[in-house]
């Protein structure tokens, strides 16, 4: 049901599908006959009276909720009444914002079993991932600098789920936007990698002590750790790498409680593929890829065409691969507001 102020209100091609045409009263006494047929029947000038066409074309009175005089005042204060009374409000109209926000895509957020990362192009529905299902999750790109805008609005998404349970090691020093809000480290890597290291391994005696019993250790918060330049953090992290890294993921493969976000470019990422601690992570066919590029690669690989891998992207958007699934989304870039709406 369309409404419109005038007999061109509608286009031609789309008016050509509404067969049934009601007419209350038009400014222009011709508009009659262009939207019924030829006529010389006006309606009288009386609220609610029309004309339509049926077998022939008809005078009709609609009823109308109040005097004209008082139309306005009456029709606001019955959306406030319903407003008040009703808090289910109609579906927005889907489309594909010019920015996607985090507030815009919290409606599909559930922790990270639901955690959103962008809207997909074609359904203009909000993309999640289950950060929990798998012990590893790899954001990637040709360049850094275009992981940064998504990697922060990651970031600043976990900080609101786990606060303090989110540690970052940032080698490239730039992904700090949230840094108060989770365990954030810059510098001094072997050092500060260690309490969360004595973390995992505590974790684990007590998973070990009980006979691997996950009720053992329930009273433990979910962990997400997020490395920020994987080729970087291993050089850094010297001796101390296959002790204290290797270690913590050795131990966590058999806790449903620690997840490892990876992110950097994508040559750095190929430079671990064969390592054990690598694999035991990540597979070739799961992560998130931000921006130009997908097919020129085979760290992560999709199931798409080449062709259509090599559509010209900005920033801005990005591809969700997780094994036979390959979407284009427009990515998480700003954190927005939470806005609510009262019809």
């Amino acid at each position: 049901m369309f409404t419109c102020s005038s007999s061109n209100g509608i286009r031609s091609k789309l008016a050509q599908y509404l067969p049934n045409h009601l007419t209350l009263q038009m400014a222009d006494k011709y508009d009659y006959s262009a939207l019924l047929g030829r006529t010389k029947l006006v309606p009288a000038n009386i609220s609610g009276r029309g004309l339509c066409l049926l077998d022939d074309i008809y005078e009709f009175q609609s009823a109308v909720p109040t005097e004209k005089e008082n139309l306005n005042t009456f029709v606001s204060e019955k959306i406030k009444e319903i407003a008040s009374k009703y808090k289910v409000m109609a579906p927005k109209i889907p489309v594909l914002p010019e920015i996607v926000t985090i507030s815009e895509c919290s409606v599909a957020s559930n922790g990270l079993q639901s955690f959103p990362i962008g809207i997909e192009k074609e359904s203009l529905d909000v993309r999640t991932i289950d950060i929990t299902k798998n012990m590893g999750h790899l954001i990637t790109a040709l360049e850094m600098s275009s992981l940064k805008v998504f990697s922060n609005m990651m970031i600043k998404q976990f900080a609101d789920i786990l606060n303090k349970n989110v540690y970052v090691f940032d080698t490239d020093k730039s992904f700090n936007t949230y840094a108060s809000q989770v365990s954030y480290y810059d510098s001094n890597f072997p050092v500060n990698f260690k309490p969360f290291s004595e973390l995992i391994n505590k974790m684990y005696t007590e998973f070990e002590e009980s006979g691997f019993d996950e009720n053992s250790i329930k009273s433990y918060s979910q962990y997400v750790c997020i490395i920020i330049g994987i080729d970087k953090f291993k050089t850094l992290m010297g001796s101390e790498f296959n002790p204290l890294f290797v270690d913590v993921v050795t131990k966590i493969k058999a806790m449903p409680k620690v997840n490892f976000v990876f992110i950097d470019e994508v040559d750095n990422i190929k430079k671990q593929e064969f390592e054990a601690w690598y694999k035991a992570l990540f597979n070739g066919t799961r992560g998130t890829w931000i921006g130009n590029g997908i097919g020129t690669q085979f760290t992560l690989k999709s199931t798409l065409s080449t062709r259509a891998l090599s559509a010209k992207i900005d920033d801005s958007f990005g591809y969700y691969v997780d094994g036979s699934t390959t979407v284009l989304i427009k990515i998480i870039t700003e954190p927005g507001e939470e806005e609510y709406e009262t019809l």
